[in-house]
């Protein structure tokens, strides 16, 4: 299919029918998603691990490099959904890779430059734990960089998921989405957790005061920046069981599809 590439200054988002508000995609997912009771997660996560793990090993997986983006709330379960994706993996085939403020040396370059420097070789793995659409996010909310800037990184970042492409890499994106409830209950879980506390900081409760914020910046991205060549995938992550197995079988399914397998009846 065609990129739709997104202008560098993109116009602002159509009033829907009537004069109401354009219908939202965060505020509209079903948050009470959860596994069927027919769905044993364990036999489940296992079967997609092992159909993952197989692919990876394929011959034609050697010539095809795979662009892993997670994206989402804090506490949304980006980190457990990545380790069961590494678990079925060959250490040598991934570089997981967590993203946080560029360095002074990576300031000195284009904003994209220090991600083209940790894209993968065919038949590897780029996992990317945050990512470059952090200027459309927390750049753009936070007033780290000028609004020129992130409303030019919409046609900036398409170029260049469009060039990854041209260039045969598989890339995914995905967004897991959690409610403001369960994130709350989250945080509380891991101030009291000895192995968790680690994992929550001022950061966290500064950025769940700009909750609203966030999620129209998220949003108008996925207005902007889900082409027909690289579409984000949103799950409701309140349920992180049930967001992991729809992570993995993405990627199972893509990686069939862009090899021309299929699952052995």
């Amino acid at each position: 299919a065609a990129l739709r590439t997104a202008p560098a200054r993109p116009p602002a988002l159509p009033a829907a029918p009537g004069g109401a508000p354009v219908p939202t995609v965060l505020q509209d997912l079903d948050y009470s998603l959860s596994l069927p009771q027919s769905v044993d997660y364990d036999r489940e996560l296992a079967r997609l691990q092992a159909r993952l793990a197989q692919l990876t090993r394929h011959d034609k997986f050697r010539k095809l490099p795979l662009v892993l983006v997670f994206e989402g709330q804090d506490a949304a379960g980006k980190g457990g959904a990545i380790r069961r994706i590494t678990h079925a993996l060959d250490a040598r085939q991934f570089h997981a890779l967590p993203i946080g403020a560029p360095n002074q040396y990576e300031q000195a370059f284009p904003y994209l430059w220090r991600f083209w420097q940790n894209l993968p070789l065919p038949g590897a793995i780029a996992i990317f734990d945050r990512s470059w659409y952090g200027r459309v996010l927390v750049e753009r909310v936070e007033k780290l960089c000028t609004p020129a800037e992130w409303r030019r990184a919409y046609g900036e970042i398409n170029e260049f998921e469009s060039l990854l492409r041209d260039n045969g890499a598989l890339v995914l994106k995905f967004w897991l989405a959690v409610s403001k409830e369960k994130q709350l209950e989250r945080f509380h879980e891991r101030e009291q957790s000895p192995f968790k506390s680690f994992k929550i900081t001022p950061e966290d409760w500064r950025n769940r005061e700009k909750w609203d914020d966030y999620l129209d910046a998220a949003n108008e991205m996925f207005e902007h920046t889900s082409t027909d060549a690289c579409l984000w995938h949103i799950f409701p992550a309140d349920d992180k069981r049930y967001a992991r197995i729809k992570v993995l079988q993405t990627i199972v399914d893509a990686l069939e599809h862009a090899m021309k397998l299929r699952t052995a009846p």
